[in-house]
């Protein structure tokens, strides 16, 4: 939950394309943009792998 929020107050506080943003700030380099895009990647595949799971807390075990 963190990653997910961490990366959108990134992008509400002015560090990215959004916002009507024009260019992205000086103080910000490309280690910061992977880190972004790695932790939400990390996000989706853990959300799927969830989702995909058997074995899930919610899944009825008995069907």
């Amino acid at each position: 939950m963190n990653i997910a929020v961490g990366v959108a107050e990134l992008r509400n506080q002015g560090f990215g394309s959004g916002h009507c943003q024009v260019s992205a700030p000086p103080d910000l380099g490309v280690r910061h943009a992977r880190l972004a895009v790695n932790a939400a990647v990390i996000w989706c595949e853990l959300t799927s792998d969830t989702l995909d799971d058997p074995a899930a807390p919610w899944r009825n075990s008995k069907v």
